[in-house]
């Protein structure tokens, strides 16, 4: 990491993308219409 470019850096400090169906959670699935996310 110590000569990562800023994408990678903030790659790294954020963590890799989830999947989240907010189909299961009511106040989610409001917002983002019950769709599955990253």
């Amino acid at each position: 990491m110590r000569y990562a470019n800023a994408a990678e850096r903030l790659l790294a400090a954020i963590g890799e993308p989830q999947m989240i169906d907010t189909a299961k959670d009511p106040r989610l699935g409001r917002i983002f219409l019950n769709r599955t996310i990253r």
